[in-house]
Formats: C-alpha cells, sequence, structure tokens
C-alpha cells in the first residue's frame, strides 16, 4: 500500500475464490486516476479485503464506499479499516450483492466520482456492469474502472460511458470510462 498508509498489511480471506490484482496493475491504475481521486467519493464494487478503496483512502479520497456479499471478506474489511484507523465518516462497509446496491442507490440518486468493478467472474458482472453504464451512479464526468479477464475486452462505448484506456498485465486487464 502506498499514500499515507503505506507498508501497511491487510487482513484477506484465504478463500480460493478470491481474486487479487496484480500490484503492479493497481498501482499503474492509482496512477492513472491521482488527480481525480484527492477530494472524490470513490465506490469499490466486489470490495474483497477492500485493498482498491484503502489505497484511495490513502492516497486522498474523501470517502470509499466498499460493497462485498461475502460476511467473511466484509469482516476482514472491517479489520482493515479499523487498523488503518481511518475515522467515522470516511469509509463504508456495506455487506451486500452489489446489484441490488446498485439499483438502490440509483433510486435514491446517491453517485460516486470513481467506481470501481472488481472481478468477480460470477453471473452478475454483466449486470453490474449494464447498471454503471446507465450513469445513475456516477456522477457526470466521473469514472468507471472496470477489472476484467484480458481475453474478454469491453466496448469502446456503452451508455453513457465512452472508455479511454486500457491496462493489462498478467491476464487482468483495466477498463477506463468517462461518464459524460
Amino acid at each position: 500500500m502506498e499514500g499515507r498508509f503505506a507498508g501497511r498489511l491487510l487482513g484477506n480471506s484465504a478463500s480460493p475464490k478470491a481474486s487479487v490484482m496484480p500490484r503492479s496493475l493497481r498501482d499503474s491504475m492509482l496512477r492513472v486516476i491521482a488527480r481525480r481521486v484527492r477530494g472524490a467519493r470513490y465506490l469499490d464494487l466486489c470490495a474483497g479485503c477492500g485493498m482498491i478503496g484503502l489505497e484511495a483512502i490513502s492516497r486522498g479520497a474523501m470517502l470509499s464506499t466498499f460493497v462485498e456479499r461475502s460476511a467473511r471478506s466484509a469482516s476482514f474489511l472491517r479489520k482493515n479499516i479499523a487498523e488503518m484507523g481511518i475515522k467515522d465518516g470516511h469509509a463504508e462497509v456495506v455487506e451486500m450483492e452489489a446489484v441490488p446496491y446498485l439499483k438502490r442507490s440509483g433510486q435514491r440518486k446517491r453517485t460516486w466520482d470513481i467506481v470501481f468493478i472488481g472481478r468477480t467472474g460470477g453471473p452478475d458482472d454483466a449486470e453490474i456492469f449494464e447498471i454503471v453504464s446507465r450513469g445513475r451512479v456516477i456522477e457526470p464526468g466521473g469514472i468507471a474502472i472496470i477489472e476484467h479477464p484480458s481475453d474478454q475486452p469491453l466496448p469502446e462505448k456503452v451508455g453513457l460511458l465512452t472508455k479511454w484506456r486500457m491496462q493489462e498485465k498478467d491476464g487482468t486487464s483495466l477498463s477506463f470510462y468517462n461518464r459524460r
């Protein structure tokens, strides 16, 4: 981890289903969006142990919202937030499926400046991407970052999103989209 929490280790689930983004890809992603992270509201979907959202807070995000369906991963995430000493109001953990959370947030007109969609490999991936592409949970001018297998490229344009960059490392890709 870099930023103000540099050198801290995070607890993580030993689940074989848990996938960890290559560190070099994560660091590269955060360099690309560095200027936009400061003061931003950051949504980390399918958060796992919360590494991406915690990195965002470490680099100046005002708030990270972590959505994780696994009770075990959410427990690790809460411990990581406590161990980092993150103050109340700067991190929130929502233990539920991403699709219902996004639908509820859209109805409540709750938006974020940056939305990160972690790779789950599950059947909900397409629906999550489709909901986010409608732009209801991303501020106008905000960005969405989608983690996906490199052999499954995402479209250049979808809904209100336009791809402006893609990065790849070890079979994992990140597609960066601007919301108009």
